[in-house]
This record gives structure tokens, sequence and C-alpha cells, in this order.
């Protein structure tokens, strides 16, 4: 996947190797062109590029919109093709217009004819912006296998009504079905964790969505203004602000958790800020620290009656400022308590095994009731268990059980805490050193170190580190991969020692220098050969050349040609006598922005 996503997200700003179709240029279906080095085909008109990439060894074909001029203004239905000669087609191209006359990206409605898109099951990458020119497509459906889209992907498709999101998808970009105002159903896939930054803003029409138990954050006004009725936020999900906000059919908001940034507060704020329907607000779970009412955000709900609350009326008033129940009543806002309340009974009475007797079950909230047991009761009658030892990380603890009859008790062991593995690991990088960073993982107090610099080498463990998440590798070679892997450890006070798993490993690249010393000489007539100095192991480069230093200078995109790893470069058919200036870069993973070497001038023989 971090191949594909590599390869697409950059191709507006990489020169492709200029590839052949074997394709006839007598088919009356086919026309073959370049563009930038870039092979391309039209079929059914329907443009195609030819992505390559020398680092990977691999070609895709990605179907490219913004640069498609050949789609007829009565084309209705377009079905993308799943191969070019063997080839396949796996993005829809990014559809940024990066001219500095123009926008970026284009929102454009250059096809407004189009109604249907067939794409096929292979495609796995849908660009940045890739279908705002088809403001009139009515059903698009996403192939079952697509791991990524684009920000803004679908803005603007203004009579798409429906649309399902496949379970490969784990974030829906921002902006991603912005204005999409017919959009009236959305199923999410079962993975989905992240709805980002307007991601359904100004979906005026959308009435019905599933938000998953699997997700996790809900961004910024990502359903500003839509028609939903009912708001559920899962358990582990989070809220930033006006995620819900001038949601007008919004009658019922639950919180499975906390619905806030913080675990530990409920918050009724700007998050639904002008969602004026509100009737009923519950709240199913019980913070930690405390609930927190945005009294501005409640002037926008007049309808707003009923606040449910699954604890006592005194923890109600712990959590809450005491100003605001007084605040609540006087706007007419009832509290009600006790809402999913699970009893807790405390038992009272005195029962054996021989005599029998009656217990009575009172819960703090009044409800109660009795249990009698007889005389010479068959089997025990165990209560809950009760935990006598807590596990650690390194010890296993206790729990017990007692017969309320006859006091046998029962003992189990109960499991040691899992360590949990590190995620989200960061880094930093100069030429030669890489320090990496992470989060610290509850209950380690040490963490292992690996690393490799070869992706077919063996791990080594290089550090053990007690209570720190950070390390620097250095004296590292420029422009050069290196692989990581992460353990945390827990070691207590008697020795013992427990291991979590391993993290995912990840590598990183070394920063690169710019080409230096290039030198172009002219020794034949017609051509000129190009060499310059390594910026590294695995730099590619890119060579710029004109007929003006000027031109050459400051245009990052004029005559150039993607070599590879090669430090050399021999032009030819070039015209005698003439002056050309010349410059190599590299742009890459490897890179921090664009490196350029020094200007070649040369007159050619």
């Amino acid at each position: 996947m971090k191949k594909l996503f590599t390869l697409l997200s950059a191709m507006t700003l990489m020169v492709c190797i200029s590839l052949c179709f074997s394709v006839s240029a007598q088919e009356d279906d086919w026309y073959l062109g370049s563009d930038h080095g870039c092979k391309e085909a039209i079929i059914d008109n329907v443009r195609y590029r030819l992505i390559s990439d020398k680092k990977y060894g691999e070609h895709y074909v990605v179907v490219d919109f913004i640069h498609d001029e050949s789609l007829a203004e009565t084309t209705t239905k377009i079905n993308i093709v799943d191969e070019i000669e063997g080839v396949e087609v796996l993005g829809i191209k990014t559809n940024y217009d990066d001219s500095p006359d123009l926008p970026s990206p284009a929102y454009t409605n250059k096809y407004p004819s189009v109604k249907k898109v067939v794409i096929p099951d292979n495609v796995k990458y849908i660009g940045f912006y890739a279908f705002n020119c088809f403001p009139s497509i009515e059903k698009l459906y996403l192939p079952e296998d697509l791991i990524s889209m684009g920000e803004g992907a679908f803005i603007g498709m203004e009579s798409l009504k429906s649309i399902t999101i496949p379970s490969g998808i784990r974030s829906i970009y921002c902006r991603a079905f912005e204005d999409c105002k017919s959009l009236t159903t959305v199923v999410l896939g079962e993975k989905v964790e992240y709805i980002s930054e307007r991601a359904f803003c100004h979906c005026e029409s959308l009435t019905t969505i599933n938000l998953p138990d699997s997700l996790k954050g809900i961004y910024d006004n990502a359903f500003s203004g839509t028609a939903l009725t009912k708001v559920v936020i899962p358990e582990k999900a989070k809220l930033m602000e006006g995620s819900f906000s001038n949601c007008k059919a919004i009658k019922k908001i639950v919180f499975e958790n906390t619905g806030s940034a913080k675990d530990d507060y409920v918050s009724i704020d700007y998050n639904f800020w002008g969602s004026s329907a509100v009737e009923g607000v519950y709240i199913k779970t019980i913070p930690t620290k405390g609930i927190l009412i945005e009294f501005s955000t409640l002037d926008t709900m007049p309808l707003l009656k009923d606040i449910y609350f699954a604890g006592s009326e005194e923890l109600w008033d712990k959590l809450t400022h005491e100003l605001d129940r007084a605040e609540l009543d006087e706007r007419g806002i009832t509290v009600h308590f006790y809402y999913r309340h699970s009893h807790s009974f405390k038992q009272s009475g005195k029962v054996t095994c021989t005599k029998g007797g009656t217990y009575k079950y009172t819960c703090e909230c009044g409800d109660s009731y009795s249990y009698k047991v007889a005389k010479n009761t068959d089997g025990h009658k165990f209560g809950a268990w009760k935990v006598t030892r807590k596990s650690t990380y390194t010890v296993a603890g206790e729990k017990q059980r007692k017969c309320s009859l006859c006091g046998k008790v029962e003992k189990k062991d109960i499991a040691v805490i899992k360590l949990q593995t590190v995620l989200n690991i960061s880094y930093e990088r100069t030429l030669n050193s890489i320090t990496i960073s992470w989060k610290p993982v509850e209950g380690a107090n040490g963490y292992r170190v690996y690393w490799k610099d070869s992706p077919t080498g063996k791990y080594q463990k290089i550090a053990s580190l007690k209570n720190k998440t950070t390390y620097t590798f250095k004296d590292l070679d420029k422009c050069s991969k290196y692989y990581f892997k992460i353990q945390p450890y827990h070691k207590d006070s008697k020795g013992n020692v427990a291991f979590a798993n391993i993290s995912q490993v990840f590598g990183v690249f070394t920063i690169a220098t710019a080409p230096a010393n290039l030198k172009a000489v002219s020794t034949e007539p017609g051509t000129v050969k190009l060499t310059w100095e390594s910026s590294g192991d695995d730099s590619h480069y890119f060579v710029h050349h004109g007929t003006s230093k000027q031109e050459v200078i400051e245009d990052e995109e004029f005559l150039f040609i993607h070599v590879g790893k090669k430090e050399s470069y021999t032009f030819k058919k070039l015209e005698s006598g003439k002056t050309y200036y010349f410059k190599v870069s590299i742009t890459d993973e490897t890179v921090d922005g664009v490196k350029v070497s020094n200007i070649a001038e040369v007159t050619v023989k």
C-alpha cells in the first residue's frame, strides 16, 4: 500500500519515464502521445497515462481527467478499462491544476452531461479532487479493494444520492464529499476510524449515516449543515470543534462515550452549535472529571427540554458547575437521573446452609427485593468475585468468591496485565543521523531499539533505554534507508521482566545533498555529455536543459528528463554552434524540498 500511495500521490511532482505501449498506430481507438515523458492512451474518449518508477521496477496506468479534453459534451457514461496491454489501471489521477494563473485545486464542472462512471475492481487509489469535474453523476460504486480516497475526491458531486464506503478505507479525508447536495445516505465501512474536516459539510440532504464502533475521531465541521435527525457518538469517537454544527434537523444526541477530545469530560458545546431542532441529549457514559455545558450553544437549541444522565443527582452536581442546574431550570430543561442505570445492590440478612433464611438487596436509588433461601440448599450460593491480589505486568493476581450459605471460598488467578506495543513512531533526520521518538506505553519502564541497514539483513539490538522515548542514530550514510522497530518492556523491583509485542517495522531515509560539480562537455557534433557528483546511494536525478539560462533556472517543469540513479547523461542531436544550459535536480522521499545543482553552460560543436 505504501508503495502505491507513494507513486500516485507524488505523480504531480515527478516526471515519468518514457515507456511504450505496444499498440499499432493504425488502430482507430488508440491515440498515443507524450506529455513530460509520460505515454498516454485515449480509449473511448478517456485519457490514460502510464506511470513508471525505476525505484520499484513497476508500471501502472492512471486515469487522467484533469488533462482530459477528449470527452464529448454529450457523454453520459464513462467505462474505465481495467488494463492496457497487460498493465493494470490502479488509480484516478489527482485533479490539481498547479498553474500559477489558476486556483489549485481546479474546481470545474466541465463534464455536466456525465451521469455514471464505472470504476474497475482493481483501482486502489482515487486522488485529490479526482471527480470535481463531474457534477451530474447520480450513481457511483467504489471498488471493494479501494485503500485510499484523497482530499476532496468527490467534492461538489451535486447529483450523487448515495455512497457505500469500502471496508478497506480507514479515513475519510477532508472535504471528500463536501457540497454533495443530493446525497441522502452514506454507508461507512466497518473499519473507518477518522472522518476529517468538512468531509460531509453542506450535504444538505444527508439524513442517514452509520457511525461504526471503529470510529475514533470526527473532525472540524465534518457534518456541518447536514440533515441528520439523530446522532449517536460511538464509544471511542472524539469530536472536534463544529463536528455537527448547524445540523438543523437533529432531534436526539446520544453520547455512547464522553464525546470529547478529553476522555474525562462530556461537552455539550460548539460541536452542536446552531442545531436548532435538538429536543433531547442522552449521556450514557459517566465522565471522571466533569460535564461542560456551553450555554451560548444552548441558546441555539430552543426546543431542548430534556437531558438524560446515567448517574445519580449527587454525581451530576459533582460533575457540573453549581450554577448550571439553576441555568437549566431557568431555561425549562429537566435533567433525568439514572438513565441507563445498572443497580448496585447491597446485601443484608443472614442465611446458613442448615437453617436457610432471607436476604434483602437494596440499591442506592431505593429499589429493593428479598430472596428466601430454603434449608439444606443443594450446591453453593457463591457471591461475586472479589480481587484479593491485583495483577501486575509481571505477576498474576488472584480473586475469590464466597458461598453465602456455608462460607466456602473459591480462588482463581487473574492474568498479568499485557503491555501494549509502540504506536505512532515519528522521526527527524539529517544527512547522517536519524532521531526516532514515540509516545510512552502505559506500564513500560524501558524500551529495546532494533535496527538494520538493508531490507534483507538481520535486526540488531542497538540500545536498551530506561524510561526514555527517543533515540538518535549517528554516523549514517546520506540518502540511505535504515529500518527500525521498538519493543517496550516492564521490569519490576524483583528483576522480573515482561515484554510487549515488537512494533511494526518502518524505514527512514537520511537526507540527500544537492547534485554537485555539474559539468557539460561537447566533444562531438550535436552531442553534450553531463556528469555530476552523487547526492547519495538512493538518489533519483532529473536533468533540465534549455537555450536560455534564466529559463532553466526558474522553470522546474521545462524540458527535463528522469534519469534514475545514473550520475551522467548524454544529449544527442542538439543544434551545433548553439549554447545550451543545464542543471540537475532531485526530489524524492529522501529529500527535503527540491535540491538543484549548479548551472552548466556549453556551446555545442
